[in-house]
């Protein structure tokens, strides 16, 4: 039996944006917290009150825009079933939008300027967020082996249809929404972050432990080890930073040897990314043997502020395409190490954030910049997939090994290839993932910076990648790699073949015009 709140039930009208909650004895908690950032930005506060006692119902009660449905009896022990409740109750208010959020969730304040253009789009039908575990305070969250939330995204926010919803039948960790509106829409990763508070107090966190235990001490709803790991005594905690990146300044640099067409394409790319609020520089090494391309670099430089051009001296007898010739392959990857130190030097020397290395024939999402930045790692790669082979850019051992290995481990051929395609549907997953090496596309937080890394070859190494030898040298240094497999780069490796992927990856990723290629020829 339920008792609706009916003094909030007055208005009929539909409202756009309806919040969902499931609430039980918050009163002394973050409850008021959440209702009244809520109240800033939903038209509607659907609220299911499982049988509170203490005050939870009155202060939802205290909020015009709650629609409070109270319980005379818990459903506590059958999540799915309070999950559904609360649905049909969302539902009945005949939303636009509907969004899923627990009274310990709470979004940056950068979702109150966000949220109408969300709710205006006609191309996103879900919206996904990264939520972050603060443990033990509400200024630190975990991160280690058990707790990875924050590495990839929650749908919390979906368009309503009349859709009949499909449930997970399982009495815990069913999910937020109905499976057909988290597996069917097309959803947007948003950069802003959601702030869980659920273990923020340390009896919480006591309390927490010992409920997961008693009922799902065989881990068949969630991860035993996760549970167990709830009690680690030095859990790993970062701080929390707000606004992340804002001003922050940063340093695009390339090290810059193509054909203009490409060039132009890359310079394009470079020209359509969101800069707004932060500080960019540029610095090209101009190592161009075309006239053309160095004249698209000196058009860069008339259109952006901020922009270096270093120019290499060019030796008559260089090769100028690929030979067969190993030593001189050799020679070329560590040519372009060198110069590729020259840029994190200057990152160095002059103190920058934030340094984004990118090879001449990448292409990005004009929203990369920032989102490299929300990831907020020391070193993270863009993932590339290269069209040619299916397989990404970056590599989890070795020298480009693309498979999870053992120490003096002989996998057969049949096992291999069940890992890399284990590998393939890791990387596919939307999120921040750990891995072994990474390049092309490589963004430096200001810490990593700090150590001695670059891209010198280990001697006693015999890699002929200078990314391998950046990578080994950090791994061994103790900073993590990472990519993102949220916004792809794209590598034109073949302009002639890739003009209709090239034309498709510059309309999904926000790319429109061109810079006019002929004018810069006459030019030049």
């Amino acid at each position: 039996m339920t008792k609706l709140n009916e003094k909030s039930n007055q208005n009929s009208s539909s409202p756009k944006l309806v919040a969902m909650l499931i609430v039980r004895n918050e009163a002394h908690r973050y409850l008021k917290e959440c209702l009244d950032h809520l109240d800033r930005y939903v038209d509607k506060m659907l609220i299911i009150d499982d049988a509170s006692t203490d005050h939870t119902p009155e202060i939802c009660e205290s909020y015009d825009k709650a629609v409070v449905i109270k319980l005379e009896n818990s459903m506590f022990e059958n999540e799915v079933e309070l999950r559904k409740l609360a649905w049909k109750h969302a539902a009945d208010l005949n939303p636009e939008w509907i969004l899923a959020i627990d009274a310990d969730e709470i979004f940056e304040d950068a979702i109150i300027d966000s949220i109408p253009g969300m709710l205006e789009s006609d191309e996103y039908q879900a919206y996904a967020f990264r939520l972050y575990d603060f443990w033990g305070c509400k200024d630190k969250y975990r991160e280690d082996a058990s707790w990875q939330a924050h590495h990839y995204y929650k749908t919390f926010l979906v368009k309503y249809t009349a859709d009949n919803p499909e449930w997970i039948n399982a009495p815990k960790h069913c999910g937020r929404f109905p499976i057909n509106y988290t597996t069917n829409l097309k959803t947007y990763y948003s950069d802003i972050r959601v702030k869980h508070y659920g273990w923020a107090d340390p009896v919480d966190i006591l309390r927490k432990y010992d409920y997961y235990m008693k009922e799902d001490g065989d881990g068949k709803y969630g991860s035993l080890q996760q549970y167990r790991s709830i009690l680690d005594e030095n859990p790993n905690l970062i701080q929390w930073k707000e606004s992340l990146g804002e001003n922050a300044k940063i340093l695009i640099g390339s090290v810059v040897h193509k054909d203009p067409v490409v060039l132009a394409e890359f310079i394009n790319s470079l020209l359509k990314l969101d800069t707004n609020n932060l500080n960019v520089s540029y610095l090209f090494i101009d190592d161009n043997t075309d006239n053309v391309s160095s004249g698209l670099l000196e058009l860069f430089s008339r259109k952006k502020k901020n922009v270096e051009i270093i120019k290499i001296p060019q030796d008559e007898t260089r090769k100028e395409k690929d030979s067969l010739d190993e030593e001189w392959n050799w020679n070329k990857e560590f040519r372009v190490a060198e110069l590729k130190n020259m840029i994190i030097n200057k990152a160095k020397r002059d103190e920058f954030d934030y340094l984004l290395l990118i090879d001449a024939d990448i292409l990005l999402y004009t929203r990369s910049l920032k989102h490299l930045i929300a990831c907020d790692k020391p070193i993270i790669s863009e993932i590339i997939w290269d069209a040619r082979n299916k397989e990404p850019q970056v590599w989890f051992y070795d020298e480009k090994l693309r498979y999870w290995i053992g120490n003096y481990e002989k996998p057969s051929e049949q096992e291999i290839k069940a890992r890399k395609e284990h590998m393939i549907e890791t990387l596919s997953l939307p999120g921040t993932i750990q891995v072994g090496g990474v390049g092309a596309c490589t963004f430096l937080r200001k810490d990593a910076l700090n150590y001695p890394i670059h891209f010198h070859r280990i001697p006693n190494l015999s890699f002929n990648s200078e990314d391998v030898h950046f990578s080994v040298r950090a791994s061994a240094l103790g900073i993590p790699l990472y990519v993102d497999t949220i916004l792809p780069a794209f590598h034109i490796y073949n302009y002639s073949e890739q003009k209709e992927l090239i034309n498709d990856y510059k309309r999904e990723a926000g790319i429109i015009s061109k810079i006019d290629t002929e004018a810069v020829i006459e030019q030049s």
